[in-house]
This record gives structure tokens, sequence and C-alpha cells, in this order.
């Protein structure tokens, strides 16, 4: 019998929910609905040991942005994902949209306007953008 994984959150449920590597709303805004008559061309690598074995690429044709490819493993709960890091991929989205809604008008900003895409709570929505980076790191970290 195989031992079960632990969300790495919380540490007592199941992880029983994957995280999309590339958040999904990113992928629909760069490449509209995704499809069989507008399927996404995706690859991935895998890295054992660069050095002494070239990378083996995996390459897949997607038909939906919520295909399995662009996921991780189960290494979460869905109490988790859906109460604890929440506000995190919420803060993403607005972020993700709003900045690429500036790069589209050309603007070239030396920085970014955080007070522009946050008009409510700017920095506790910034921490949230840098702790959605952290968890899908870790996420990624952890479908090893």
């Amino acid at each position: 019998m195989s031992k079960k994984r632990l969300c790495w959150i919380c540490q007592s449920n199941v992880a029983d929910s994957g995280e999309h590597i590339i958040k999904r709303s990113d992928i629909n805004r760069a490449f509209g609905r995704v499809n069989e008559q507008s399927p996404l061309l995706f690859s991935n690598s895998e890295f054992d040991d660069f050095r002494a074995n070239p990378p083996q690429y995996s390459k897949y044709e997607l038909f939906s942005s919520r295909a399995k490819p662009l996921k991780t493993k189960n290494v979460i709960c869905c109490r988790c994902n859906n109460e604890k890091t929440q506000p995190f991929d919420l803060s993403w989205e607005q972020f993700s949209k709003t900045f690429s809604e500036i790069i589209q008008l050309n603007c070239n900003p030396k920085r970014v306007p955080t007070k522009e895409i946050f008009q409510k709570n700017p920095k506790a929505s910034l921490l949230n953008v840098h702790l959605f980076f952290l968890s899908n790191c870790l996420a990624v970290l952890l479908n090893i």
C-alpha cells in the first residue's frame, strides 16, 4: 500500500489538489481559449543530470488550459488551496492582468506601479504576490 502525501501547508490533510505550473488565467490571457481547434503546444524537459545526459523533452498538444501536464502532482489539500492560498492567487491575477494591460499600452515603466495595480492595500497585496511565487515554487519543487 502506498503512503499518501500530506499537504505541504497544513501537514495534516492528504494532498488531493495539484497546482497549475503556469496560472490558468495567464495561459488564457496569452493564448485565448485552448481547445481542439486551437490547441496549446507544450513541451517540458527533465534534467536528471544535465552534465551527464542531455535533457529529455516531452511534447504535448493540449486541448484545455486544465490539462494535466500544466499541473503539478497533488501537493496541497483542497482546503488549503481554497482557503489559505486563494488570497495569493487573487493578488497575482490582479497584478498580472493590470501589468499586462500597462505593457500592451506600450508603456515602459521603470518601476512596477503597485499603487496603480493595487489601489486597496498595496503592501498586503504585493506581499500576497510574493507568497504566490513562493507557494508555486514550493509546489514545483515538491513535484520532483
